[in-house]
């Protein structure tokens, strides 16, 4: 993600909460350390998957 080498991006949200201290979380690596620097989406839609739902975005300066 850091590296610009993905234009588009899915995520699937499950109705379930997980997590703690130790718990890992979505995206792996150092991430962004300040709000400015996170990576901008557009979300292009969001569908139903059984009970989950599938989230298509994409970065805001690449037209789709």
């Amino acid at each position: 993600v850091r590296d610009g080498l993905a234009d588009e991006f899915y995520f699937f949200i499950a109705p379930k909460i997980i997590g703690g201290r130790t718990a890992k979380g979505p995206v792996g690596g150092d991430g962004f350390p300040l709000m400015s620097d996170a990576l901008q989406l557009s979300i292009d839609s969001v569908t139903n998957s059984g009970d989950d739902l599938l989230i298509h975005a994409y970065k805001t300066d690449i037209k789709i």
